[in-house]
């Protein structure tokens, strides 16, 4: 970590991340950082490997999943559908309830509000899914909660 990082150049330069060009102390701080970032991550997986359950959550298991889910995002097709702004906090369900139950239904599919609009208006749900039968599916289920 960036023990030796020298706080008094904030007080000299508030600006100090703002110059260009960058320093090789500005390099070896922000470096520092995302190592540190690297570690954080190694340790809580070490963490969740070892106990497996957190307040009654398989943790491991739901951890890779969402990352799996997230890297592979750029493989799958993708749709926005529109709901009412209204009817977010029912598409979600209590403690996201509504959203799991519809990944499991279509498996590989994953939803994302992309934009949400004012009461009363539209609000855009990005529909992932692995291919064209199942984005049929992911969009028929959604259609609910239109």
């Amino acid at each position: 970590p960036n023990e030796e990082r020298d706080r008094n150049v904030y007080r000299v330069n508030n600006r100090f991340w703002a110059e260009r060009p960058i320093t090789q102390t500005m390099i070896d701080w922000a470096s520092g950082d995302v190592k540190c970032l690297f570690d954080l991550y190694d340790a809580q997986m070490n963490h969740v490997a070892t106990r497996g359950w957190i307040r009654g959550w398989k943790v491991k298991s739901k951890c890779v999943d969402a990352s799996n889910n997230r890297l592979t995002l750029r493989d799958k097709i993708h749709q926005i559908y529109q709901i009412r702004t209204d009817n977010v906090g029912r598409f979600i369900g209590t403690g996201g309830q509504n959203i799991r139950k519809l990944c499991d239904e279509v498996p590989g599919s994953y939803y994302q509000i992309t934009h949400q609009g004012n009461r009363g208006k539209k609000c855009d749900i990005c529909v992932y899914a692995d291919n064209k039968a199942a984005m049929i599916q992911a969009l028929q289920q959604t259609k609910q909660y239109a």
